[in-house]
């Protein structure tokens, strides 16, 4: 027997609900569980740091939070993937977070745009000095980062290669080779 099983959860309470608000996060002072630990790479409910982060930047002023390693290089937030965009090149960190499937997805189409990707550490001071930055996840998609820790990212609104990234991003779900219609399986 066949069963199909749908969960689906309001995100507008999680996300902003225009593209162009973008997120408001802070770099937190809570540091990311040692992938020694953890296996980041491995989806699991061991939240706790993010969780922290998240009522630390909520106390903060902040929309929500990206956690740091031990030599404060930024990671990635509760439930997304970070993007920082400087010097003409995409970087994301290497390793450290979960290797998301919309973070993959973003790395793919960037490729296909011929933009530069590079997946190494990235300082929390280059962070805040990113010409642009996005998040990417499951629920939201490429969504633009246009403050960290107070500071207006660009000019505040998605820069050129995160909306090209997220046009894409959403071009690519009708394109028969990057999805599939859920009637064509019940």
């Amino acid at each position: 027997m066949n069963k199909f099983i749908k969960f689906s959860k309001d995100i507008s309470k999680y996300y902003p609900k225009k593209f162009d608000i973008g997120l408001d996060l802070a770099i937190s002072k809570i540091k990311r569980i040692s992938p020694d630990s953890v296996d980041p790479r491995v989806k699991n409910y061991h939240w706790l740091d993010l969780v922290n982060g998240m009522y630390e930047a909520y106390e903060r002023g902040h929309y929500t939070a990206v956690l740091v390693d031990e030599e404060n290089n930024v990671l990635e937030g509760p439930g997304f993937n970070i993007f920082s965009f400087s010097k003409n090149c995409l970087i994301t960190p290497a390793k450290g977070v979960l290797e998301g499937v919309t973070r993959q997805t973003a790395i793919d189409l960037a490729i296909e745009l011929d933009i530069v990707v590079k997946e190494a550490p990235i300082s929390s001071e280059e962070f805040k000095n990113s010409r642009e930055a996005f998040a990417t996840s499951t629920a939201g998609g490429i969504i633009p980062i246009t403050k960290i820790d107070g500071r207006v990212i660009g000019n505040g609104k998605a820069g050129k290669i995160t909306k090209k990234i997220k046009d894409l991003y959403w071009e690519k779900h009708l394109h028969p080779d990057w999805s599939e219609d859920i009637k064509d399986l019940l």
